[in-house]
């Protein structure tokens, strides 16, 4: 007896098929509803792929304008023609330094001039040079400044 219920269980077993459950059963339902709330998610990572997507290229090209408007800044800084600016590559410290080799000044601008001048950028020269500034009356500073210029320019 014991090897025909072997038999007929392994019979059953073999031959079974999933059981079809009615269209109004709870589990079937169930699984629809899984299913619509799955391809709404999906619609929904999809648009979020899209935007993280759009994202990274706008960082990107922000990235480009800020370096960009340094390039320009330094550029105008140092007097430098469009030609020369777009040679300026790397971080800002490696611009400038560029910069002021390409602009023929290789010496940093002064941060404090010598008592009685003021520091000013000769491009003629191209270099950072200290200005006579006169006290007091504005026809001795004129005069300091023209006595100036006709020094550097012989």
């Amino acid at each position: 007896m014991m090897a025909e219920s072997q038999v007929a269980a392994t019979e059953t077993q073999a031959s079974a098929e999933p059981a079809q459950l009615p269209e109004n059963h709870p589990l079937v339902t169930a699984l629809a509803t899984l299913k619509r709330e799955n391809a709404a998610y999906k619609v929904q990572v999809a648009r979020v792929t899209e935007l993280e997507e759009a994202n990274a290229t706008l960082e990107t090209q922000l990235a480009e304008a800020r370096l960009e408007g340094v390039r320009g800044r330094i550029a105008v800084a140092h007097g430098l023609t469009q030609d020369d600016a777009a040679l300026l590559m790397g971080s800002e410290q490696e611009m400038e330094t560029l910069a002021r080799r390409l602009a023929g000044n290789p010496v940093a601008p002064c941060a404090e001039p010598v008592a009685g001048t003021q520091a000013g950028y000769a491009p003629e020269l191209g270099r950072v040079v200290s200005i006579p500034v006169a006290g007091g009356d504005e026809s001795e500073t004129s005069r300091a400044f023209s006595d100036f210029l006709d020094n550097i320019t012989k």
